[in-house]
């Protein structure tokens, strides 16, 4: 599946380089974005059905990783502010599959509260680490079904998720919280 992703992708940018139609450039663009979206949720099946793959990397590099999946799916009204990168810590996880679960919700909270701003954090404490995304509070709560899948998830990695109000900053935070080994 992922290799007929990839050929498509290619395809396209093959197209891209060869017309000089913008609107055909545009198409392609946006082609392109659907891809690579299709490609993280198929990577994303795959985290569900394997052995969790711990490899030992430091907080900034989780943030950064955050950030290389996140930043080819924001457009004008899907914004994300990041914190400055955490205080360095060394934390062993499968990080892949805890950033495909941060990448679906980060999506959901887009879904949720369209044109707004979402927070993200990579915080470092005496006991682990926590991936943190604020969104507004939307009419819509996340999906008990979603979570608990993506709950199920984390919870095979060694971590917990948790969702809850922030009433007097207006917002919902979610986070997933793994300990140090």
């Amino acid at each position: 599946m992922r290799n007929s992703v990839n050929c498509l992708d290619l395809q396209a940018v093959l197209l891209s380089e060869v017309t000089t139609d913008p609107e055909v450039v545009r198409t392609l663009s946006r082609m392109r974005a659907e891809l690579t979206q299709l490609d993280a949720m198929v990577k994303s099946l795959q985290y569900k059905f394997t052995e969790p793959a711990p490899l030992t990397l430091t907080s900034g590099d989780l943030l950064y990783l955050w950030q290389r999946q996140i930043d080819p799916l924001k457009t004008a009204d899907r914004r994300m502010v990041r914190s400055p990168p955490p205080v360095a810590l060394a934390i062993t996880l499968d990080a892949h599959a805890v950033l495909s679960v941060m990448r679906e919700l980060v999506l959901d909270a887009w879904g949720r509260a369209p044109a707004s701003v979402l927070k993200a954090a990579v915080i470092t404490t005496s006991h682990g680490i926590a991936l943190e995304l604020r969104e507004p509070i939307s009419s819509t709560p996340p999906a008990a079904e979603a979570l608990g899948a993506r709950h199920s998830l984390v919870t095979t990695h060694g971590g917990t998720l948790t969702v809850c109000e922030d009433a007097p900053a207006g917002g919902r935070v979610v986070t997933l919280t793994f300990p140090l080994r």
